[in-house]
């Protein structure tokens, strides 16, 4: 695989190429040159950079261990029943100027109990 990508010098080649692969394969390529960039990154900042050898051995404890399936039920956001209190609240910061807020919503049911704006404390 790796002399197949070494090959090819443009980067719609190598993505035809690990497209044209089984989707199990697909997965790996793309989990191996993620962690790649992200292992750059960090070395980039200071990290460790580990060998060649180490690598490869967390590669095969990875490629042993057994994957375990489980099943999620997807859920739904449903409208709570009318005695409940709904809260929602949202928050931003703009590091530039330093200024940010925060506020929230109170319902219950349709009914509008509070709502509040809070800007910067800074």
């Amino acid at each position: 695989m790796r002399l197949t990508l070494a090959d090819r010098s443009l980067v719609v080649d190598v993505f035809a190429v690990i497209l044209g692969l089984e989707v199990k394969e697909q997965a790996l390529v793309a989990n191996i040159t993620w962690n790649w960039w992200l292992k750059r990154n960090k070395v980039r900042e200071g990290g460790v950079c580990r060998s060649a050898d180490e690598l490869t051995n967390i590669f095969l404890e990875v490629a042993a261990t057994p994957l375990v399936r489980t099943c999620k039920q997807r859920t739904k956001w449903q409208k709570p029943d009318d005695e409940w209190v709904k809260v929602n609240s949202d928050g931003s910061f703009l590091e530039l100027t330093g200024s940010g807020g925060w506020g929230a919503v109170i319902r219950i049911g349709m009914a509008l109990l509070w709502r509040l704006r809070v800007p910067t404390l800074m």
